[in-house]
């Protein structure tokens, strides 16, 4: 059982953010709950404030590596992809505007909402969702998480993005 006051790590932040990620495409959350629980895990000092975040979540085990395969299985799948990028995230967003929009638009996805520089979210008619997350990085570059439900292609360029 871990001591609820002791500090917490950047390593910790992002184990939790990518929890909270993981539920946000499942449906338990939506993308503006996401950004509230985010932000409170960047902010978070201690164990008890991270617990805090998802203290109303039900405890799902972490993918593995298999999770990542799903990236090349053809039809429509669950992904979730992480990239660390160098650019800061008005840059990074910037860019994901200019490259990655036009693209979803061309697999059948429409932006729904953008929420400059931080979030988009992408719906498709089949129902399906990509949420596309940027945070910034300790040492001034990007985070950039996609995750959602979508056709190889989509979830194959998320898988390839990079600088």
């Amino acid at each position: 059982m871990a001591v609820p006051d002791i500090r917490v790590g950047d390593a910790d932040r992002e184990r939790v953010a990518r929890l909270l990620r993981e539920h946000c495409a499942e449906g338990r959350l939506d993308f503006g709950e996401l950004d509230v629980r985010v932000d409170a895990v960047y902010s978070a000092t201690t164990r008890r404030d991270l617990d805090a975040v998802v203290d109303d979540l039900p405890r799902v085990a972490q993918p593995g590596p298999a999770a990542q395969a799903g990236l090349w299985w053809p039809g429509v799948a669950a992904f979730h992809v992480e990239r660390r990028l160098q650019s800061p995230p008005p840059t990074a967003y910037e860019d994901i505007l200019r490259v990655v929009v036009p693209r979803m638009a061309m697999a059948g996805f429409d932006l729904q909402a953008d929420v400059p520089p931080r979030r988009l979210d992408f719906r498709a008619p089949g129902g399906w969702r990509v949420g596309v997350l940027l945070h910034p990085a300790a040492d001034g570059g990007t985070v950039v998480a996609a995750f959602g439900r979508a056709p190889r292609k989509v979830r194959k360029a998320f898988a390839t993005l990079q600088d």
